[in-house]
């Protein structure tokens, strides 16, 4: 379902439903509110008591009235535009530190490799100057 503001037609960012069951952008109506004591649409008396939020579990994606003009249509590619580059941007300096934390975890993997070969190799090599001295 689409929420739009009955004033503005834009997807309201804080919306809010009056006595009367239309839905508004908030700081839209208690403008007009504190300008006329009217509701807009019906010309009915209406106060900011009247007014209640709107609640939804889904955040609202629809696209923008904006987006119906070339300049608006251009704006808001912009903005997706900058929005991806900061994400990748993001994303690159994760990867580096990613990088970073498995190099060091694969040092410090082959280290303990190498010692654990060096003792395993010291010990059969003691193992079998001992089993000789036994048998002297």
């Amino acid at each position: 379902m689409i929420v739009v503001c009955s004033i503005s037609g834009y997807p309201p960012e804080e919306p809010v439903v009056s006595k009367d069951g239309y839905i508004f952008e908030r700081r839209l109506i208690e403008r007009i509110i504190s300008e006329t004591g009217l509701c807009p649409i019906t010309n009915a008396p209406l106060s900011v008591e009247d007014l209640r939020p709107v609640h939804s579990s889904s955040p609202n994606t629809a696209v923008p009235v904006d987006s119906s003009s070339l300049p608006g249509l251009i704006e808001m590619l912009q903005k997706e535009w900058d929005r991806l580059l900061i994400e990748s941007y993001e994303l690159k300096s994760q990867l580096g530190a990613a990088k970073e934390e498995l190099a060091k975890l694969v040092y410090e993997n082959e280290a303990a490799v190498r010692t654990i070969a060096r003792l395993t190799r010291e010990r059969d090599q003691a193992l079998s100057e001992l089993g000789g001295n036994q048998q002297q």
